[in-house]
């Protein structure tokens, strides 16, 4: 039981790790269309990295929301499995 506490604890902060990542990446997208944005750029170069901001953002929270159920179901059937191979 101890060790399937511990594999899923390793496997919630590997997806907390990459969408961690994923959240600093949309911060910068971000900041490269206020950045493009203030200069004046193009307005095709700002639609792109509008574009590629709503993309990050929308992968990181679709990603969030199915890695945390995912994990919530494979940790409760572990868990479940594992009571009953103890009993």
């Amino acid at each position: 039981m101890l060790s399937v506490l511990i594999r899923y604890a390793l496997d919630a902060f590997y997806v907390l790790f990459f969408f961690t990542i994923m959240s600093g990446l949309a911060y910068v997208a971000h900041f490269f269309v206020e950045l493009a944005t203030r200069n004046k750029l193009d307005s095709y170069v700002i639609l792109i990295l509008r574009m590629l901001e709503y993309f990050l953002v929308t992968i990181d929270g679709f990603g969030v929301a199915i890695a945390g159920i995912f994990l919530t179901w494979r940790f409760i059937v572990e868990l479940i499995r594992a009571d009953a191979n103890a009993a």
